[in-house]
């Protein structure tokens, strides 16, 4: 019927019912709502039956379990189970080391989902994990996953873990080296002051948590009940407080409506936090903040805000020190491409300093209507990732899953694809040539092991750790004494070489490159070799024998913030060094070890290792703090 007959139809009755235009309009009110609900209510009620068939079928394949308690454990590894609990924490992990919660559903649970308490090394892949509880009131007691009370080294990757309290909370205790790794988090239910998709914030300034690193997961925050099964309450999507040695790399931010949270920010004293190359999506209020503490990088970020909050400040990024009892700046806010539409739909907001935290350096930024230009709509220039954004080992099986890269957990197939995958390449045959190759992607304990022939594993010593890498995993290192360490052996002597690696450094010393050592050989003074970057991130190769050196400086510099590729190779003749695939310097000259000075004769040989051989006794101290990965 079309609204003209409707009408009609109205007039006539009103005609011969006698009926006034009020009581005609009622009548019609209740015709048009009473359709309205026909039509509705069935395909919201089909959605609502959609998300949870999702959720059996993700219990097809698991053993249900009750509740689990590990408790002064070592080496213990749960999969395949489905967790539930109505009394309390789905898992309890009670200062217990090198623990694996892998390829389950955790949830429901009347508790956290899954609680970590002290201990060291325990790691949880490909789970989804969905506690559902909301709590009575802050705080902790529904978050899907815990970490406290000094737990070091622990890697949470590859998870779907949606509805807490928070999602992932590190909190008390001086917590360090947590990472958090291509997860998607989901939809945090608060309340306030939670509801976070990550939050670590430490005791306080005397026991901060330290070294956290947040890379490569997908946050997202909706209140649409009719896609997912509960509404957000987000206050912070990625938030700091009490932290030092921050992390927050290559993450998507999407979603949020708080009038004070921001989708990153570094609370009340976070110090030394890089934000770098994360792109945010309608994140309410706020994109990316500096609130608080020392040391601050901003670089590389994508926002682009189109949901202002009434009332709120609505600016993409801001620096404002919001907290006097500690201290705030420099912050260098580089490269970034921001906008944020404000309240009358009109006024653009990229950045804002509200003051208080000294030296604020901007630099190649593009803001407001030019970055909106750019980025607009995001849906297009910058679309969401697959869900998980990093698997460890399998695709976790969820309501919510995108992702086939890898087969879904338990299934054995990829999870939306009846077609078989492609076989796996064979592992290439190491060259005879081949000395050394180490390549970082055992992602947990304290051996890199060699993937070549030589059979030379190194050790992370002095807590170097894992972390996300150029592809798979990478080591960090902080600068001080951080390093991986190779047994010495003479197969690494040669007059001619080629070496190659990722680097990823976050911060520089002031100096030359023995200041900023990346790799090196104990024995360089006369068989060996440095690596290593200048000040201002030009990277200095330097390698010698007793007739003399060769010295190669690149006037192309290393970024900081982001993997570059480097390769020296010598021919015996010629040293040369790539950067990025391009050539950037050839060998510029020999100078005798015992002058140092500039030498006229040629290249000759040298004996350099193949690999990256960490081991020096001088000098493994000095390097900067950064990733290394993928060495040859």
């Amino acid at each position: 019927m079309n609204m003209k007959r409707f009408l009609s139809y109205i007039e006539e009755i009103q005609k011969q019912r006698k009926l006034t235009k009020t009581q005609v309009y009622l009548a019609t009110f209740g015709i048009l709502l009473f359709l309205a609900i026909a039509l509705i209510l069935p395909n919201y009620l089909v959605k609502r039956q959609q998300i949870y068939k999702s959720r059996a079928q993700t219990t097809a394949a698991l053993t249900p379990s009750g509740p689990v308690v590990i408790n002064g454990q070592n080496g213990t590894v749960i999969t395949g189970l489905k967790i539930t609990s109505t009394t309390g924490d789905c898992v309890q992990i009670i200062n217990s080391t090198n623990i694996t919660i892998k390829e389950s559903e955790i949830g429901p649970c009347n508790g956290r989902g899954i609680s970590i308490s002290g201990g060291s090394n325990n790691d949880v892949y490909d789970n989804y994990i969905h506690v559902e509880n909301t709590p009575s009131g802050c705080c902790d007691t529904r978050d899907g996953i815990l970490i406290e009370n000094g737990s070091a080294f622990d890697t949470i990757q590859g998870n779907v873990i949606a509805y807490g309290e928070s999602n992932i909370e590190v909190q008390t205790g001086s917590n360090h080296d947590i990472s958090v790794i291509g997860n998607f988090l989901l939809n945090p239910r608060g309340p306030y002051p939670r509801g976070q998709n990550f939050q670590s914030w430490g005791t306080d300034g005397s026991h901060p948590n330290s070294n956290i690193t947040v890379s490569n997961n997908y946050t997202s925050s909706s209140q649409d009940t009719t896609k997912y099964l509960y509404a957000e309450n987000q206050e912070d999507s990625i938030n700091f407080g009490h932290t030092t040695g921050i992390t927050v790399q290559n993450n998507y931010v999407a979603g949020g409506h708080s009038d004070s949270g921001c989708g990153i920010i570094a609370d009340a004293d976070a110090n030394s936090a890089n934000f770098s190359n994360n792109i945010l999506s309608d994140t309410g209020q706020c994109g990316i903040g500096i609130a608080n503490g020392t040391n601050q990088v901003v670089n590389g970020n994508k926002i682009l805000n189109l949901n202002p909050v009434v009332g709120a400040g609505n600016t993409a990024l801001y620096v404002w020190s919001t907290y006097t009892a500690y201290p705030c700046g420099p912050v260098t806010v580089s490269d970034n491409i921001a906008d944020e539409i404000k309240e009358d739909g009109v006024t653009h907001s990229g950045f804002w300093n509200g003051g208080g935290c000294g030296t604020v350096t901007l630099t190649n930024n593009t803001f407001n209507q030019a970055a909106y230009d750019i980025l607009y709509p995001m849906a297009s220039t910058n679309p969401p990732p697959l869900i998980p954004v990093q698997p460890k080992n399998c695709v976790a099986n969820s309501p919510y899953t995108t992702n086939t890269s890898l087969a879904q957990c338990g299934s054995g197939s990829p999870s939306s694809s009846p077609s078989p995958s492609p076989s796996p390449s064979p592992t290439p045959t190491p060259s005879a040539n081949l000395v050394g190759y180490w390549e970082f992607d055992e992602g947990t304990g304290t051996t890199a092991a060699a993937s070549s022939g030589s059979s030379n594993a190194g050790t992370l010593i002095n807590g170097a750790f894992w972390t996300a890498g150029k592809t798979g995993s990478a080591v960090s290192f902080d600068g001080v004494d951080d390093a991986v360490t190779i047994p010495a052996s003479t197969k690494y002597d040669s007059n001619t070489f080629t070496t190659s690696f990722w680097i990823n450094p976050l911060t520089l010393k002031s100096g030359n490159g023995n200041s900023n050592m990346i790799m090196g050989r104990e024995t360089y003074i006369t068989k060996g070799f440095r690596f290593g970057l200048n000040t201002n991130g030009a990277p200095s190769f330097w390698t010698t024998q007793s007739g003399g050196s060769i010295s190669l400086t690149s006037s192309l510099v290393i970024p900081t913030n982001a993997f570059s590729h480097v390769v020296v190779t010598y021919d015996g003749s010629v040293g040369k060094m790539y950067i990025n695939g391009s050539t950037v310097v050839f060998c510029h000259c020999w100078r005798p070890c015992d002058t140092l000075r500039p030498s006229p004769t040629p290249c000759v040989k040298g004996q350099i290792a193949h690999a990256a051989s960490h081991r020096d006794s001088c000098s493994h101290r000095d390097r900067p703090r950064g990733h290394l990965s993928r060495s040859l």
